[in-house]
Parts: C-alpha cells; structure tokens; sequence
C-alpha cells in the first residue's frame, strides 16, 4: 500500500500542484476509503458465490423437475397408448367372436337342415325296407 500512497501523492502534486506528506489527513480518507472497497469487494465477492450456488442449485432441482415431468408425460403417453391398443384388441376380439358364433350358428342350420334330410331319408330307406320283406315274405308264403 506505501507504493500505492507515494503514486498518489505523486499525482495530486502533478495534477494540482499540491505537495501531500504521508500525514495528510486526506491520506487517512484514501486508507479508510481503500479499506472499504476492499471490504465491500470481499463482501460482493461473498454474495457472489452465494448466488452462484443458489443459481446452481436452482438450475439442478429445475432439472429434476423437468425430468420428473417429462417421465410422468411419457409414462401417461404410455399408458393411454396401451389403453387405445387394449381397446382396439378388445374391440377386435369381440367382432372377431360375433362373426365366429354366427358362422357356427349358420353352420350348425345347415348341419340340422342335412341330418333331417338324412333322417328323413333314413326313414324312407327303412320303409322301403320294410316293404319289401313284407314282399318277399308274401311270395315266400303266395300271399300275392
């Protein structure tokens, strides 16, 4: 600081032509005023660091919460896509049994349609049958 106070009286004694000893009352202002500014620098440098921290704090917790969101977005994305997809099978699974029953129910009609024809026909064939040993009987026995 002494080289700091000999520059100054240099210039006050230069620039205003005044001649300054280390005594000068205006001297002990400079020290008191560079004491406060090196107080004030220490103090600002403090509030500083302490901003910065909080700033960085602040920008980390933002994180998290944006990556918090952004997994309950994605996660409600998900679930809403697998419901739609679930939907869409139910749905597909339900034409899918409907045109199977009726298939089955056409099919099973025209199965009875067939065994009542067989079954007619069946009776028919045993008719017949019986008709004609009725037959063979009556010229067995020269009933005709």
């Amino acid at each position: 600081m002494s080289d700091k106070v000999d520059q100054l009286i240099k210039e006050i004694a230069s620039k205003h032509g005044i001649a300054l000893n280390r005594n000068d009352p205006i001297l002990i202002a400079y020290s008191i005023n560079e004491e406060l500014l090196a107080d004030g620098t220490k103090a600002q440098e403090a509030l500083l660091e302490r901003f910065q921290s909080a700033i960085e704090e602040n920008i980390h917790l933002w994180d998290q919460n944006t990556t918090n969101k952004a997994e309950k977005v994605l996660n409600a994305a998900l679930r809403a896509s697998k419901d739609a997809m679930q939907a869409e099978m139910d749905e597909n699974m339900r034409v899918m049994s409907e045109t199977l029953h009726k298939q089955n129910t056409h099919l099973l009609s025209e199965m009875e349609k067939k065994i009542a024809a067989q079954k007619t026909a069946s009776m028919m064939n045993i008719g017949a049958s019986v008709f004609t040993v009725l037959a063979v009987i009556a010229l067995i026995f020269g009933w005709i």
